[in-house]
């Protein structure tokens, strides 16, 4: 925090340090100029009043951990009053990080997403805490005027609080809440109103009524989650609900209650119930016409699994040995965050900023690399303009914007490359936007090869152009990843952009959040049977060319105006699965076919999608198969009857539960089997890098 402010911030316990800190926030308004960071220091900071975020783009708020407490002293929440320790109004991008927010049992809520101003998105909450509110540690909603939506809550905890997350309103889609802990609250994460949230690899303990609510939504998902000796797990609808381990829950009940009125299929598969005493069926199905597709679920009591659900497809021959959940002692915060070392500053230190700051640029990244020890090469906010490729090699260091703000902007050859990765070693590339033409458009921003050793990179909040090249260059603006090896070891945390994979072997790569609004394209032979497990696309398009293996926890697409899925060519070598869960399909009538697969052999599978049907005269989705190699279509779960398949003479489609569609289709385990045991391979991958502690 600076100490310039009048008054300062103190930091002390005793003062009030609303004001101080309400003059920083207040610098930050705006699209661009001025500060976009504010730094808390160790200290308790004593507020009486709420806090403002303004309207703004790409801030930063960041503490130092457990050591930076805001403590709220104003008035009591009552039935009439519901104190707010902070109100964001639409700032977007930002990023709040380190910082212990303490209602100190009289504030309603900490942080509350309610924008009068802006549609919010992209904002990341991590290793913060919040404890002792009222009603809830962080709120999104009621939407007033605009809503929020693609936010990450990451190693949050939420301690003694009503609700830990509360979501209730309509487009507020895309939340992602992982590697959180929720402890002695009432309930854990409340996302209902047409909300959505995506929940993983999170810990609830001693939820006073359960840990879970959910609502009816496009598709929700809880995945590889622990509850430990809470009233029930979960109760709601539309939710897939994959790998959780659900201990000495202490409701009467079942500890998973799905009510009555449902109309779209769910998956359950691999949940784990440990509760010596119970004599009742852990997973309670209130609607007798609710279609559930289930697979590898255990009751430690022999209880069945489940209570009515009449129309639960139990595939019994899904090996469950092969199933993957989280140990009951798991827990998944990281309590030892890496944390940058020295910086070195672009523009204090080399200049940059000029008409061209390629050299200058080039020397920070090269002195960051040349010291290791997790230095930074620190790009304040500010415009960079570079004319020839940057060269980003070497071990142990960050580079580092503060988001949107601090732009590289390409001035070289159209065609050219603005920045090449490759050969780095615990490398991190975090908080900063590439651009450039605009006329051409002609350029890449990131291209990242396969070294000759071993390489760990990590991508964190980067923003990329999005949309594609000129037909000539078939490459996409974003970033292109080239001849991945085994020896690399890649996991994206975020990019935001256009992507592409181009003959990559996949074991040691894993993406939490593709958000790019824009084409993914993956191609090449799948080089090795581990497929590239992601866990939740936002895109327009999904390019899939000549055999890859890929999984995707879920995907989400949105007023998409070409064919979501163009799938072509096959491997030589190997038969491709193609694996996907979806959380919601929405095209217009112009992306037709909706799928068009050419020429392609091996599974494709397409899980639980909310399809949205958007001025099409009523014309349906369409699955369109050409060419003449055998290929597998799986459909399970699709809740649209405005759904046709245009299948090739060697086609096998593969229905299941599909009321509105007639089944059809041979081997129907078989193909179950290899989709679910996909599905398994990205929880596999995922519970492997959290115990690595890539970050």
């Amino acid at each position: 925090m600076t100490t310039d402010l009048d008054p300062p911030a103190l930091g002390d316990g005793r003062s009030d340090d609303t004001a101080a800190i309400q003059s920083a926030l207040d610098q930050m308004h705006g699209l661009g100029g001025g500060p976009k960071v504010i730094y808390l220091p160790p200290g308790t900071y004593r507020i009486t009043k709420t806090l403002v975020m303004p309207s703004s783009v790409s801030c930063q708020v960041v503490g130092h951990g457990g050591e930076t407490r805001i403590l709220w002293d104003g008035v009591a929440s009552t039935a009439k009053n519901s104190p707010r320790m902070f109100l964001s109004n639409g700032s977007v991008m930002t990023r709040y990080t380190g910082i212990i927010w303490d209602g100190n049992d009289r504030a309603a809520t900490g942080i509350h997403h309610q924008s009068e101003d802006r549609f919010e998105n992209k904002i990341l909450h991590e290793y913060e805490a919040f404890i002792n509110f009222r009603d809830a540690g962080l709120a999104m909603g009621p939407a007033t005027r605009f809503a929020s939506s693609e936010s990450v809550l990451r190693n949050c905890r939420f301690i003694n609080c009503d609700t830990g997350v509360r979501i209730e309103s309509f487009n507020y889609y895309n939340e992602v809440v992982e590697q959180c802990e929720f402890i002695d609250c009432r309930v854990g994460i409340n996302c209902f109103k047409y909300g959505e949230v995506f929940a993983r690899n999170c810990l609830f303990e001693r939820s006073r009524a359960s840990d879970i609510w959910a609502g009816e939504s496009h598709g929700h998902s809880v995945r590889w989650c622990v509850s430990r000796g809470s009233k029930q797990f979960f109760a709601g609808r539309d939710t897939v609900m994959q790998g959780c381990r659900i201990t000495d829950w202490t409701g009467d009940g079942a500890a998973i209650k799905v009510p009555r009125n449902r109309t779209k299929p769910i998956l359950i598969i691999d949940n784990i119930f440990e509760k010596a005493t119970s004599t009742t069926p852990p997973i309670a199905i209130g609607d007798p016409k609710l279609e559930v597709i289930a697979a590898g679920n255990a009751d430690s009591a022999g209880n069945p699994i489940f209570e009515g659900g009449e129309g639960v497809l139990n595939l019994s021959a899904v090996d469950p040995s092969l199933g993957v959940s989280p140990e009951s002692d798991q827990r998944f915060f990281d309590d030892s965050p890496r944390i940058p070392g020295k910086v070195f500053d672009a523009v204090r230190d080399f200049g940059a900023g000029g008409k061209d700051s390629t050299a200058a640029a080039q020397a920070t990244i090269d002195a960051a690399a040349a010291h290791g020890n997790d230095a930074v090469a620190y790009f304040p906010p500010g415009r960079y303009r570079i004319s020839q490729t940057l060269q980003v090699t070497g071990g142990n260091f960050f580079l580092a914007g503060t988001g949107y703000h601090s732009e590289f902007h390409w001035t070289g050859e159209p065609g050219g490359v603005a920045m090449n990765v490759h050969d780095c070693e615990d490398v991190v590339l975090r908080e900063f936007h590439i651009l450039g033409h605009t006329k051409p458009k002609a350029f890449i921003a990131i291209v990242h090869r396969g070294g000759s050793s071993k390489t760990a990179v990590t991508y964190d909040r980067l923003y990329l152009p999005k949309g594609w090249q000129p037909d000539s260059q078939e490459q996409v603006r974003g970033v292109v990843f080239k001849n991945l090896t085994e020896r690399d070891h890649l996991r994206v945390l975020r990019i935001n952009g256009s992507g592409q994979f181009q003959n990559c072997n996949y074991s040691n790569v894993f993406v939490n959040f593709w958000d790019g609004a824009s084409p993914l394209v993956v191609e090449g032979d799948a080089n090795g049977d581990s497929p590239l497990s992601i866990l939740n696309v936002n895109c327009e398009q999904l390019v899939l060319r000549d055999g890859p293996n890929i999984v995707i926890g879920d995907l989400y697409v949105e007023q998409a105006k070409q064919s979501v899925f163009k799938v072509t060519g096959h491997s030589e070598a190997n038969e491709s699965q193609i694996t996907i869960g979806a959380a919601r399909m929405h095209a217009w009538e112009e992306a037709r076919p909706f799928a068009r697969f050419d020429g392609y052999k091996g599974q494709f599978s397409y899980f639980n999608p909310h399809v949205t049907v958007h001025d099409r005269g009523k014309k349906p989705f369409e699955f369109e198969i050409t060419g003449n190699d055998p290929m597998t279509l799986l459909l399970a779960g699709l809740s649209s009857p405005d759904v046709t398949v245009q299948p090739a003479p060697t086609a096998n489609v593969v229905l299941l539960q599909n009321r509105k569609l007639e089944n059809s289709g041979s081997n129907r385990t078989e193909a179950a089997e290899a989709a679910i045991n996909q599905f398994r391979t990205l929880g596999r991958r995922n519970l492997d890098v959290l115990r690595a502690g890539h970050n």
